[in-house]
């Protein structure tokens, strides 16, 4: 249980670690320690050694990493100062070996057309990570309105941290792009966007995905993949890509989210039913297979040859070819599961 806050540069005091195991001969799960005050999230910055907190915005706080093997917080204000001229900052890459970070910010293009001042006379000032403002006088919110919202560019900063500074930045584009992260090499960043165009009851999607290059810092790699055209959905939820990515970046997974009821007990996406697409990012080819319904937990292999997802309402693990899509086995494990990790030795998933 971390007590204490170290920074970057400090070396860290050591701690015990308390181990509460189960009776010799019985399962049971031991508990290897605790983490406080510390907000975790699945959102990952390197590799499993470092988790970020926040890992969305922190223009309002300050940004913290968790090291897993040394279990202590490591706290960075210095990006929190760096992130100020930004509209918005995202801690996408963290290596203390060595002593690198990424930024994922968003610039704002241009000047904002609303107003700059309150009824009351005060000056409105912007809420972190958000497009509402508010009175820096009276306290009061105003929303802009339709056609107000300011046009972003993103940006991907690399810091140096030793000395805490910007050591370099590059503009990846203009679009609502949404990054996946590093790869374990620290070579590469790769981000996606979702391009939605609504005609009538139809509405189609196309997932844009671009791989910056670290080294030579330019986007080496796009790739579209266009997902079946959806109608009649009764929310904005259902058919939703989702990705996941794999720890070098060679596979990518889209899958459209989807439920089941009672009077749907198959799932809202019928001809075709809800479809998952593996991304092989060296060769460009995809390949399709039906995804089940509510598949929160996903993960790949070591090796990338096999896909693992797991559903939530169905209870069940599946187990896929990574090269062909073709499903290969599956098991019940029980109503509720969300998340699939890997052990470090890779024979048990959990």
């Amino acid at each position: 249980r971390p007590r204490d806050t170290a920074t970057v540069g400090e070396t860290p005091p050591r701690q015990t670690r308390r181990v509460h195991a189960p009776a010799p001969g019985k399962p049971g799960i031991r508990r290897l320690g605790r983490v406080s005050k510390f907000w975790l999230q699945r959102y990952r910055v390197h590799t499993a050694r470092w988790v970020s907190n926040p890992g969305v915005r922190f223009l309002a706080r300050t940004p913290k990493v968790y090291d897993t093997q040394r279990r202590t917080i490591i706290s960075l204000p210095f990006l929190k100062r760096l992130a100020k001229g930004f509209y918005s900052a995202r801690l996408v890459h963290y290596d203390a070996v060595r002593h690198t970070a990424g930024l994922w910010v968003k610039k704002q293009i241009g000047a904002a057309s609303s107003a700059s001042r309150c009824s009351c006379g005060g000056r409105y000032k912007r809420l972190p990570g958000t497009t509402r403002r508010f009175c820096g006088r009276c306290g009061k919110v105003a929303i802009p309105s339709f056609g107000h919202t300011p046009r972003l560019e993103s940006l991907y900063a690399h810091v140096d941290l030793r000395t805490r500074r910007i050591r370099w930045q590059v503009k990846v584009g203009v679009d609502k792009l949404t990054p996946l992260g590093v790869d374990d090499a620290g070579r590469w960043l790769l981000v996606y966007r979702v391009i939605r165009i609504k005609r009538g009851n139809k509405t189609s999607r196309t997932v844009v995905l671009k791989r910056l290059s670290l080294r030579t810092r330019r986007v080496d790699w796009t790739l579209k993949v266009k997902l079946p055209t959806r109608s009649g959905l009764r929310s904005s939820l259902l058919g939703s890509p989702r990705l996941h990515a794999s720890a070098n970046l060679k596979k990518v997974l889209i899958r459209e989210y989807d439920e089941r009821t009672r009077r749907r007990p198959r799932g809202y996406l019928t001809s075709p039913p809800a479809r998952g697409v593996i991304v092989d990012v060296g060769t460009t080819r995809t390949v399709s297979f039906h995804a089940p319904v509510s598949s929160y937990g996903v993960v790949f292999d070591a090796k990338q040859r096999y896909l693992y997802l797991s559903s939530h309402q169905l209870g069940k693990i599946y187990k896929h070819d990574a090269r062909t899509g073709k499903l290969l086995a599956s098991i019940t494990q029980g109503y509720g599961a969300f998340h699939l990790l890997f052990s470090k030795s890779g024979r048990y998933l959990y």
